[in-house]
């Protein structure tokens, strides 16, 4: 039942036109309506593309990570598998250390991108 504040359709028109009032409401959000489309298309692109590269990341980290137990399975005395551990962890740390700054600076670009103005990014 509608009450007071329900607005209520005065005129005979039927519900597929579209008065002035909602033009000019809809032309008053569209630039903003533009903005959040382009930044959505934007953060789903960089999105997808920081998707790729950690699952690079991780498909290659397994393959290290199977090659050094073959690595070690195959050492002969206690030093070669203390070398072997050694060059493992310091490639691994290296590589670690340079995908978080890679993910971090594409974070940071993601957000960048996800947050300026579509005429900015054109």
């Amino acid at each position: 039942m509608p009450t007071d504040q329900t607005p209520m359709r005065k005129s005979t028109d039927t519900a597929t036109q579209v008065t002035p009032e909602t033009k000019s409401w809809f032309g008053a959000i569209n630039p903003g309506v533009n903005i959040r489309a382009h930044s959505n298309a934007a953060l789903l692109t960089q999105v997808s593309e920081l998707a790729k590269t950690v699952h690079q990341f991780s498909q290659s980290r397994l393959q290290a990570n199977t090659d050094a137990c073959k690595s070690l399975s195959s050492c002969r005395d206690p030093a070669e598998l203390v070398g072997q551990q050694r060059e493992f962890m310091e490639n691994a740390t290296a590589q670690y250390s340079k995908h978080t700054h890679n993910m971090s600076e594409r974070t940071a670009a993601m957000i960048t991108a996800a947050t300026t103005p579509a005429a900015v990014n054109s």
